[in-house]
């Protein structure tokens, strides 16, 4: 089974979301992987219960009765681009947008279906503590930039997933790191330090070449001011 996680570390999209395709008789297995190339800004999950009304002609109050919970819905869009305004990222966006879409296509839409090819195509969208498990019911590209011989170079896909079942919670992966690192707060009092903070704003270039030198070596006035410029500029 591919290691997802240790594939996008590779490319240097770590932490960007993942849309991975399932075999549809042994969930664990992955059988298709694609990494998006911008972080959605937000997602929609639709919640629906389905009732119906037994009420008889001539009765003046409805009597509803509930019939079942309707599959979860995430909608979410996602970005292709090859422009270059997004900067130099590694493999995907050195790539034509019509080969990211058709990389996309590939995974996750059952229209481009080979011999071999489960007829559903079971889908997980994991981006941080967000798991989203159904399939894709339906997708709109809109191609909105295109270069001198009218090839597309950004495209937006206005996705439906469908069927789901949605769940937010640590991934195994950040909990042994939790485990390993937990995380430490530092309480730090501001207004007795604002004298460190001006030294920040004022020498923050100074303070950040003399924070790279031993502490042994550091002179004690400046100590307090790197400790709060390591907070500030983390």
């Amino acid at each position: 089974m591919a290691d997802i996680s240790n594939i996008a570390d590779r490319i240097g999209l770590p932490n960007h979301m993942k849309i991975l395709r399932l075999d549809k008789d042994n969930p664990q297995v992955e059988k298709g992987s694609y990494t998006v190339l911008v972080n959605p800004s937000s997602y929609k999950i639709t919640y629906g219960a389905d009732y119906y009304n037994d009420q008889v002609i001539g009765a003046e109050e409805s009597n509803y009765h509930f019939n079942k919970v309707e599959e979860q819905i995430m909608d979410i869009d996602l970005l292709f681009d090859s422009t270059g305004s997004l900067g130099k990222l590694p493999l995907i966006s050195e790539r034509a947008v019509l080969d990211q879409i058709e990389d996309f296509l590939a995974v996750a839409y059952v229209g481009n279906k080979k011999k071999g090819d489960d007829v559903i195509k079971i889908m997980k969208l994991i981006w941080g503590p967000m798991e989203f498990l159904g399939y894709l019911e339906s997708v709109n590209i809109t191609y909105s930039h295109f270069d001198t011989t009218g090839a597309p170079i950004r495209a937006t896909a206005k996705c439906a997933f469908r069927g789901g079942d949605v769940k937010f919670g640590l991934t195994e992966k950040a909990k042994k790191e939790r485990k390993k690192s937990p995380e430490k707060r530092i309480k730090v009092d501001f207004v007795a330090q604002k004298h460190a903070i001006n030294a920040v704003q004022k020498y923050g270039s100074y303070i950040a070449i003399v924070a790279k030198q031993p502490k042994s070596a550091q002179p004690k006035s400046l100590r307090i001011a790197i400790e709060v410029a390591k907070m500030i500029f983390k």
